[in-house]
């Protein structure tokens, strides 16, 4: 008889449940943030991610004029946006969500089909349906943001989507980037929980058959 067979079931239900919210917490997704001290906007901003471990992005939060309702279009391509800004090689779309914005200097969420980056440097396209000619609102300046898996670097306003001109630079994204590493690796919450339950199972039948 081994060790985990002389464990009360009420010990093992609690084990493996505890191992499952602990894996589940590890596939939450992250966030980097900017700032949302804007002043100034046009139609639509690109800038780069320098991506240290592989990820997943799932949403974003941007910085929206307020009173707007705005289709939101998320473009990305990998490496730079730089000699690309009017230039359709290479860029895909992510897709693309109506949103009302929160308010100025706020964070208006947006939810979008997720998509994957590889490691090194990708470009990001964020902009609006290119009706409203200040819509994206971001800051003048060249600050980075970011941590140990991701770096948003400082871009440029744009006057709407890629192959657009650009409104000026060196400008800085307003936003969220939430994610998660190597998603595709982790079990969903859900499979976790229904593999805990399973294993409590087959160990409390095998505690029946040892007595």
């Amino acid at each position: 008889m081994n060790a985990i067979s002389l464990l009360p079931k009420s010990t093992l239900a609690a084990a493996v449940l505890a191992c499952c919210a602990t894996l589940a917490a590890s596939a939450q997704a992250a966030v980097v943030t900017t700032t949302f001290a804007s002043n100034n906007a046009a139609r639509g901003n690109v800038f780069d991610v320098i991506v240290t471990n592989p990820l997943t992005i799932s949403a974003f939060d941007i910085n929206l004029d307020a009173g707007l309702t705005k289709e939101i279009f998320v473009y990305y391509r990998s490496g730079s946006w730089v000699g690309f800004e009017t230039n359709l090689a290479g860029w895909l779309l992510a897709g693309s969500t109506t949103v009302t914005s929160a308010g100025l200097n706020m964070p208006t969420f947006v939810d979008i089909a997720d998509f994957a980056l590889g490691s090194g440097t990708s470009a990001l396209y964020i902009a609006t349906d290119g009706t409203t000619s200040a819509a994206i609102r971001y800051t003048t300046g060249s600050t980075s943001y970011g941590n140990g898996d991701l770096t948003i670097q400082a871009g440029a306003g744009t006057f709407g989507a890629p192959g657009s001109a650009i409104a000026g630079q060196p400008r800085v994204w307003n936003g969220s980037i939430y994610y998660t590493t190597n998603a595709a690796q982790v079990p969903e919450p859900g499979s976790l929980a229904l593999a805990g339950v399973a294993l409590v199972g087959l160990l409390a039948a095998r505690q029946r058959r040892k007595r």
